[in-house]
């Protein structure tokens, strides 16, 4: 079954495609601290805040990747999505570990200038605001809402 479509505020779908102001983009080589989650649930419990939403559930995930480890913002990822970064540090049950991640993919991205939706990987509706990005690999389905902050520092737009 198809995941639904990013949808602006009003409802409608948002068309992700060039004509539409989207540009290419791919994110930068990517070094995360990381806990797998069972270590993080024993210290943290069963759930970690993003920029985007606080106390979201780590149910299914194989690991929970930092934005910032001594905040504790994260967010949960499964073990296909862990298996693409390589493993510098191993984490303990008191320490994060260290992992890199290059992302060949290119996504397209947009500055969205007012609220939005996104389901993202594990069926959740994340809500999007105005300075937002919507960057999105539509053959995937693969939909994501980042902060403006975090897209500057983790995506680079692409040469036309």
């Amino acid at each position: 079954m198809p995941k639904p479509l990013p949808k602006d505020s009003k409802g409608n779908v948002i068309q992700i495609n060039v004509q539409n102001g989207f540009k290419k983009v791919k994110a930068r080589p990517a070094e995360r601290m990381f806990m797998l989650k069972e270590q993080y649930e024993a210290k943290y419990g069963p759930t970690v805040s993003s920029h985007e939403k606080q106390d979201q559930s780590i149910e299914g995930a194989y690991a929970i990747m930092f934005d910032s480890f001594q905040n504790k913002i994260g967010y949960p990822v499964n073990e296909e999505s862990f298996s693409k970064y390589n493993v510098r540090v191993k984490s303990s049950a008191e320490l994060p570990g260290l992992a890199v991640k290059d992302d060949p993919v290119t996504y397209l991205g947009k500055q969205m200038k007012e609220e939005f939706t996104a389901v993202i990987w594990n069926g959740e509706t994340l809500p999007g605001k105005p300075g937002d990005y919507l960057v999105a690999n539509p053959a995937k389905e693969d939909y994501r809402v980042i902060n403006n902050l975090i897209f500057q520092k983790t995506y680079e737009f692409m040469e036309a």
